[in-house]
């Protein structure tokens, strides 16, 4: 199968912890429950957003690597599925991932979200960039995309640098071991 890549920009990891979520879950979410995780330790610094689509523009993948990250790291299951239930996923920088005051800018707001909580304003923020032809974007402290064939279950690789730390994430929409 011939997949078609792109990258989406950068983003800041500030902290050493990324959370892979459904943006429409608060972060809690990754410390109660085993719909999302925290991947820790993180290298801190600017990673870069790739996403990877099929040839009918389905999304595939996406891919959060650190820029210092080698490119022959082997890809390591992390064991754990993380749960969509709104059609889109990313890898987030924990400390700023839910937090509306890091949206310091007018959201769009494509859906017409009614933003009544904590944490919905960096959801809508999230919906925005899912919403685009790119299907995912970069925003501050992640990159979201939609999620391959919708909602359901999906397995995280991660990368480790011979410091043992995570400095790639990858993200399997499109994985051929349906249950």
């Amino acid at each position: 199968i011939k997949m078609i890549s792109k990258v989406l920009g950068s983003f800041q990891v500030k902290g050493n912890q990324h959370i892979v979520s459904d943006p429409c879950y608060p972060i809690e979410c990754a410390t109660d429950d085993d719909l999302s995780w925290i991947l820790t330790p993180a290298k801190s610094g600017e990673w870069k957003a790739t996403i990877f689509y099929e040839e009918d523009k389905t999304v595939a993948k996406l891919m959060a690597c650190h820029i210092e990250a080698k490119q022959d790291l082997e890809w390591i299951e992390i064991g754990k599925e993380i749960a969509v239930d709104s059609a889109q996923a990313g890898i987030f920088d924990a400390s700023i991932y839910g937090r509306d005051e890091m949206i310091t800018y007018e959201v769009q707001n494509v859906y017409d979200i009614d933003m009544d909580e904590e944490g919905l304003k960096y959801y809508v923020a999230c919906c925005d960039k899912v919403a685009t032809d790119d299907q995912g974007g970069v925003l501050i402290g992640g990159t979201v995309s939609m999620s391959g064939l919708g909602d359901g279950y999906y397995p995280v690789s991660v990368q480790y640098n011979e410091k043992d730390e995570i400095v790639a994430v990858l993200l399997d929409f499109y994985g051929e071991d349906e249950e």
